[in-house]
């Protein structure tokens, strides 16, 4: 049962490194534009 519990952590980890794998990349863009756009870099 304990192991079952782990199991399940530990896809739970895995899926929010997922995740933030898929998220981060359009996020980090968008907030480059929003920086390029306050400081005038096109």
């Amino acid at each position: 049962m304990a192991a079952k519990r782990l199991n399940r952590q530990g896809n739970l980890v895995g899926f929010t490194y997922f995740l933030l794998i898929l998220i981060l990349p359009s996020y980090t863009i968008n907030v480059y534009t929003v920086v390029a756009s306050i400081i005038g870099i096109d």
